[in-house]
C-alpha cells in the first residue's frame, strides 16, 4: 500500500483504492439515488445493473442465470367480493386470457330463504348473456349417515350445494375449483368443487362435492352465483389465478 500526505485538500480520486476504504464505511446515504421498486443485480459481465419495476402481481424469478419479472407459478390474488347486503347474485368478473386456472373460494355464504339451491353459471359476454347447457353431478352426506346426490343435464345452473339452510351459523363454505379452455376448442369450461355447508331434511351440517361441464363454447368469461329460492344475505368471495412456473 503506498503512502501520501495529503495537505489542505481530499487524495486524488485514482489513488482511493478498494483496499483503502473501511469495510462498512459506504452507507446506502453514499449510494445513488435508485427510482422506487427497482433492483440492483450482477449483468452478464458481472457488473451492477438495474432491473426496472415489475407489473403489479408478478414476481421476481430466475431461469437458472439471470432474475427477471415473471408469472412464478402459484396462486394469484385476483379480487375479493364482499356481500354486505342483501342481493339475488353476485357476478365476478375475470380475464380468460391471462389465466386457464382458477380457484374461487366461496366463505360463509348466507342464504335469506331456506332450502333453495346455491348454484353457478357462466357467461361469454362478462355477464350479459348466460349459458343455458351445464352437466354435472353432485353428492354429500351429514349426521347420521345420511346421504345426498343429484346430476344436472343441460341445465340453465350448475348446483353446488342442495337444500341449503337459511341459518347464519351454518353457512355454506366451498372451494370450486375450474378451467377455462376445456374440450376440442379449448374454450369451454369444466369445475369441481367441494366443502360443507347446512343443509334441511335432517342432514345439518354436510359435506358436498361434485363436478360440472358448461357445454357452450365461449363461455368462460365471467361467472354468477345466486341461490335459487332467494338472495344471497352475506359472505365474501376471493378468486385466484393459477399460473404455471
Amino acid at each position: 500500500m503506498s503512502n501520501f500526505l495529503v495537505q489542505g485538500g481530499a487524495p486524488p480520486d485514482d489513488s482511493v483504492t478498494t483496499v483503502k476504504v473501511k469495510d462498512d464505511a459506504v452507507t446506502l446515504a453514499k449510494m445513488a439515488g435508485l427510482a422506487r421498486g427497482k433492483i440492483i443485480y450482477g449483468d452478464s459481465s458481472g457488473n451492477p445493473a438495474v432491473l426496472a419495476v415489475g407489473s403489479s402481481g408478478q414476481s421476481l424469478t430466475s431461469d437458472g442465470t439471470d432474475i427477471s419479472w415473471g408469472s412464478g407459478g402459484g396462486l394469484n390474488h385476483i379480487s375479493t367480493t364482499t356481500i354486505g347486503a342483501s342481493v339475488a347474485s353476485v357476478v365476478i368478473n375475470y380475464d380468460e386470457t391471462a389465466y386457464s386456472n382458477f380457484l374461487m373460494k366461496l366463505q360463509s355464504i348466507d342464504c335469506v330463504t331456506t332450502n333453495g339451491h346455491v348454484q353457478l353459471r357462466w357467461s361469454d359476454d362478462d355477464g350479459t348473456t348466460w349459458s343455458s347447457s351445464h352437466y354435472g353431478y353432485y353428492d354429500g352426506g351429514g349426521r347420521d349417515g345420511n346421504t345426498f346426490s343429484g346430476g344436472m343435464s343441460a341445465a340453465t345452473h350448475c348446483i353446488i350445494a342442495p337444500n341449503v339452510s337459511d341459518s347464519s351459523g351454518m353457512a355454506l363454505s366451498i372451494d370450486v375449483y375450474f378451467t377455462v379452455n376445456y374440450a376440442d376448442a379449448h374454450d369451454q369450461v369444466s369445475a369441481h368443487w367441494l366443502g360443507n355447508y347446512g343443509r334441511l331434511t335432517s342432514l345439518y351440517n354436510s359435506a358436498v362435492r361434485g363436478a360440472v361441464h358448461c357445454n357452450d363454447a365461449g363461455f368462460n368469461t365471467a361467472i354468477e352465483i345466486s341461490n335459487s329460492a332467494g338472495n344471497i344475505d352475506g359472505g365474501v368471495i376471493d378468486l385466484y389465478g393459477y399460473s404455471e412456473a
